[in-house]
């Protein structure tokens, strides 16, 4: 019968909450009778790899403490703000045991080296084993914040969904005939558009269609990654000259989505989000539906801007919830 605790510590910054938060929460009342679960303060938070898509402390507690009171584990817990990895030494010094993964393995040993200097034993680790993806990688908020996934491991951009080219049926162009986002309605839609980005401060923009890009270059707004096709309103027109040398050409028949446009999608995003310079991806064909996939490529608070002929222009605020709706819509085309 495995060894049962009186009291054990965990912490994190249990940003947008997911299954490995649940595996090791569930661990630790597994394997004690008591849990002190320390939350990250936001600075502590901000230290994380892509931190403008990290949630506010208040937000993090509260996705805990719905967590323990769902699972019935309220009584046994106590949830608190934590300014550093020790938390109170009140608490740790208590402790009996620790429960981390294996990445925060260094932070429980420090923990106990602080305990031996205070005269003290050292608590047991009990190390929680990752919650995996459906890829078989593991579940994390970073994925989750960089868009790559959602909560229960849902890959976005996998390789299964794109291994074929998809054809869009009727019933989905009727349903993308409706803005996917905020329609900005002509006259000065880029206006209306350019005030919404600078009330959302998105982390990154990018654009689908010729004249989105260059209404919005007129303006000043040069977007993270642009989708063209040198084409507007059925008339060539050159490509965007700030962007030409940075520039990758795919084939993407009209109607369709082709996997070499989404693994250009996939590389050009995560190639900018690392630190490199705008891109631009041009189409032979039609660039149209490249708004799916751009926006289950696109990091959580960015923003695609896309055109609507003779309507105006359209803004996709990026999370989750629209990007598994944009998933829910690619699933019903063909392959």
């Amino acid at each position: 019968m495995a060894k049962r605790y009186g009291l054990a510590i965990v912490g994190g910054t249990f940003d947008h909450f997911h299954k490995g938060h649940e595996a090791l929460l569930s661990k630790a009342f597994s394997v004690a009778d008591r849990v002190f679960v320390g939350v990250t303060d936001n600075k502590m938070a901000r230290k994380k790899r892509f931190p403008a898509a990290i949630e506010t402390f208040s937000k993090r507690k509260k996705s805990v403490t719905y967590f323990l009171a769902s699972k019935h584990y309220a009584l046994r817990g106590k949830t608190t703000k934590i300014h550093d990895a020790f938390g109170p030494a009140a608490v740790w010094k208590k402790a009996d045991a620790i429960v981390v993964t294996k990445d925060t393995a260094k932070g429980a040993a420090a923990i106990n080296a602080a305990r031996k200097k205070a005269g003290l034993a050292a608590a047991a680790i009990v190390v929680c084993p990752f919650a995996v993806a459906k890829n078989g990688r593991r579940i994390s908020s970073t994925a989750i914040r960089l868009g790559q996934m959602n909560r229960t491991g849902e890959v976005f951009l996998s390789g299964e969904r794109f291994a074929r080219t998809l054809s869009m049926p009727q019933s989905v162009a009727a349903a993308l005939r409706k803005p996917f986002g905020v329609l900005f309605a002509e006259p000065n839609a880029a206006r209306k558009a350019e005030a919404f980005l600078e009330k959302t401060k998105p982390v990154f923009i990018a654009t689908v269609g010729d004249a989105t890009f260059r209404n919005l270059s007129k303006l000043g707004i040069t977007p993270r990654l642009a989708v063209v096709d040198a084409f507007e309103l059925r008339t060539v027109c050159g490509l965007p000259t700030t962007l030409a040398k940075r520039r990758v050409v795919v084939q993407n028949p009209a109607g369709k989505i082709a996997p070499a446009l989404v693994a250009a999608i996939k590389k050009s995003v995560g190639c900018t989000v690392s630190g490199g310079k705008p891109s631009a991806i041009v189409v032979n064909g039609e660039e149209d539906l490249a708004v799916l996939p751009v926006v289950l490529a696109l990091p959580l608070n960015s923003v695609v801007l896309y055109g609507q002929p003779k309507k105006g222009l359209v803004a996709v605020a990026v999370d989750v919830l629209v990007k598994e709706r944009a998933v829910r819509l690619l699933s019903r085309f063909r392959r």
